[in-house]
Formats: structure tokens, sequence, C-alpha cells
């Protein structure tokens, strides 16, 4: 007897450990972290005429991303959990020593037969719905994940554009800058000569001198501004803070922007596309699979076998409080989805509204600002080579020129950059290769 049990026991715990897999560690130390990404595969381009545009640097952002690495781990594990919610419950096996000691205390003795009347089986049948509303759960949760993460994507690359196109303005400005001060040193020992001969004041060459030092001060912000605009740009790329990055080859957003500008249609279908209210809409498929799910509990669990037996959920308060939450969060996800399409329609507006005032701005500094300040330095230099204007009025309406041109580049790249966010709020300025929603968030939720 004793010989059969140990057979039947090995038996049952070669077969259970048949499928199993060993557990193998993979310790994830921080040093290594930074070892690894400090070895992102950058080569800043030898000719700075070919450096990668935006679309390409989007591209690099979308494969290298730590932050977007992490949740394409996030939709590994939901398409895992999809896999089990597909699984049936698993079986088990069981002895009850009851019978073995029943006949030891009255017959004193034990057979074979009373062994294998302890032995049972049980295979427990899951409640109507359950299945299908464990399956929906985790397709749901699943096209979820898939949508945060091409939402994910699409932020991503909507910060690539503006931050390539805030290093191409910040690169502009710092070299006006370098050429301003180098201007500003001529002029300055211009007076400074001019005077040690007697034509100039005191007042003039310090004058002179204290517009070098602010332009050089300007000039240290301007180089100040572009390494950040590096750094940020370097950051959405996963590289080192320390990655050669230029401006590339600029694409230019106008056109569609412009497209755009004016569109009443917009936010319809920005809905259809944009992969954040795809994810949110995914959210409320899944309370809805919860719903039902929490729904299928009310009844009761029967396990078949070598017997029969039925669990009863007795305590319907605790049921009922389940089914009281699914609801409530199936509501929240309700509400977020409705404030989300709210911000949505707002996000649309301001940006439509960002563009159109920027383009008024560029459009009056190119058509009146600029060209006064230009005319008007031409204007005193011919005054000052007869006689008519003084080197502190040259100097000042050369300043308010620096000054115009400077507002010039700022303005073409704030209309740039509203362009941009108005082709992403719109929807139009997706990740490369992940211009659509999974397919999964076709379904109705309520299937």
């Amino acid at each position: 007897m004793h010989r059969f049990l140990r057979a039947v026991l090995w038996g049952g715990g070669a077969l259970c450990s048949a499928g199993c897999v060993g557990y193998t560690p993979a310790p994830v130390e921080p040093r290594a972290l930074l070892a690894e990404l400090e070895r992102v595969p950058w080569r800043a381009p030898a000719d700075v005429a070919v450096a990668p545009g935006p679309r390409a640097l989007s591209a690099f952002a979308v494969e290298h991303n730590p932050a977007l690495q992490a949740s394409r781990a996030r939709v590994e594990v939901s398409a895992a959990l999809l896999v089990e919610a597909g699984l049936l419950p698993e079986p088990s096996v069981g002895w009850d020593a009851m019978d073995v000691l029943a006949a030891q205390l009255v017959d004193g003795r034990s057979t074979r037969v009373d062994v294998l009347a302890g032995l049972g089986l049980d295979v427990p049948l899951r409640r109507p719905g359950e299945g299908d509303a464990l399956r929906a759960g985790a397709r749901w949760n699943h096209a979820a994940e898939h949508a945060a993460l091409l939402a994910a994507e699409w932020r991503l690359v909507s910060a690539v554009y503006v931050a390539d196109e805030e290093l191409r303005v910040a690169t502009e400005l710092a070299a006006q800058a370098a050429e301003l001060a180098r201007l500003a040193e001529r002029t300055e020992a211009h007076f400074r000569a001019a005077q040690e001969a007697g034509a100039a004041s005191a007042i003039e060459a310090n004058l002179a001198r204290g517009e070098l030092r602010r332009l050089r001060v300007e000039h240290v912000r301007a180089e100040a501004r572009r390494e950040a605009a590096r750094r940020h740009l370097a950051e959405l790329l996963g590289l080192p803070p320390s990655a050669a990055l230029v401006p590339g080859a600029a694409e230019d957003p106008l056109e569609r922007a412009a497209r755009l500008q004016d569109d009443e249609g917009l936010a319809v279908r920005a809905l259809a596309v944009r992969p954040d209210l795809a994810a949110l809409s995914a959210r409320y498929g899944a309370t809805e699979a919860a719903l039902r799910l929490a729904v299928a509990t009310q009844y009761p669990r029967v396990t078949v076998g070598t017997g029969l037996s039925l669990s009863l959920p007795l305590g319907q308060w605790r049921t009922r409080a389940a089914i009281a939450a699914a609801q409530a969060e199936r509501a929240r996800a309700g509400e977020e989805l409705r404030a989300a399409v709210h911000a949505l329609r707002a996000e649309l507006a301001d940006a439509q509204a960002a563009y159109r005032l920027a383009s008024e701005e560029l459009e009056l500094v190119e058509r009146e600002l600029l060209p006064n300040a230009e005319e008007s330095l031409a204007l005193a230099r011919a005054a000052l080579e007869v006689g008519e204007a003084s080197l502190l009025e040259t100097l000042a309406l050369q300043r308010a020129l620096a000054e115009a041109r400077t507002r010039d580049a700022e303005a073409r790249g704030v209309r740039a950059k509203a362009a941009w966010e108005l082709l992403a709020a719109a929807g139009e300025l997706l990740a490369p290769a992940t211009d659509s929603v999974p397919a999964a968030l076709d379904e109705d939720p309520a299937r």
C-alpha cells in the first residue's frame, strides 16, 4: 500500500513539474545602466549641411528614448496577461486520509481500497460570462497599453520637432550675438581712437564700451540658450548631455498649418486619430469588462471531477459592493474620457490661435519693424557722413536694428514651433510607422 501511495505521489509530482520554468535572476545595477546609456549609437555628422532633420531625429528618439522602452515593456506585460486570460482554470488533485484513518480506528487495518478512496480530482468551471469578461478585459487592457505607447511616441515626436526648432533658433541667435559683439568691438575701438585723437568725448567712448559689454552679456546668454536647447534635444533622443547636436535640414510646416488654422471640423478628425484619446477609450472598455466580471461573480461556482461541488455566493453584500465599485470605476473612466474630449477641443483652439497670432506678429516684424530699422540706420549713416547726425544717434539706431533682427529670428522660431504644435494637436504629427491605433479599439466595449 505504501509503495502504491509513493508511486502516486511521485507520478503526480513529476506530471506537475514537467512544464515548469526555472527562475533566472536578472539583477539591475544603476551604474551599469548609466554606462549602457552612455553607449547609445550616435555619431555626429562631419558635415553640418547633412545633419539629420526633425523626421530622422524623431525616428531615432522613438527607438532609443528610455521612457518609450519602458512603455514597450508594459505592452509586453499586457500581451502576456492576454494569453493568461484565455487559459482555463487548472484542475486540482488531492488525497484525503480520512478513509485510511477511519479503517485503522474501526478495523485496525486499512486496505488499498481505502487509499484509493481518498484520491480526488476537481475541475473548477467558470461562471456564465466569466471567461468572456476575463478575455475582454485582457484585450482592452492590452489595447490600452498599446494606445498609451502610441500616445507616448506621439508626444515624444511633437517634443522633438519643437526642440529641433528651438535649437535652430537658438543657434541663429547665438551667431547673431557673436557678430554683433564683434561689431561692437570695432565700434568701441573706433571711439577709443577718436577720443585719443580728440574727435570724440569721454562720454561717447564710455557709451561705446558699455554697448560692447552689454552685447557680450547677450552673447553669453544666447550661447547658454543654445546649449540648453542642445541638451534638451539630447535628452529627448536618449543621448548623453554631451552629444554633439547641430540643426539639420529644416522642414516647412507652414503650408499644412495654414490649412488647419481656420478648420472648424478639426476636432472631429482629431478624435479619430489622436492616440491619447484611443488609450482612454480602451481604458473605458476595460472598465466595462471589469463590470461584466463583477456581475458574473453573483452566480455559484461549479466544480466537477470525482465529485461535484457548488460554492454558493451567500455573501451577496460583498458581491453587490464589488458591482457598485465596478460601476463607479466605469463612470469615472467615462468622465475622464469626456474631460479629455473637452481638453482636446480647447487645445486645438489654443493651437490655432497661437499659430494665427505668431503669423501676424512675424508679418508685422518683417513688413514694418525690420525695414524701418534698416532704413533708419542707413539714413543715419548718410547724415553722419555730411555731419548732420552724431555718432551716438548712429549707435542707438544700430542697436535698434540689432534688436529688430533678433525679434525677427525669434518671431520666425515662434511661428514654426506654433505650426508644429498645431500639427501635433491635430494628430498629424505621429511617430514613423505608428500612424494607426490598434484594431482592438474598433471593438464595441459592450461586447
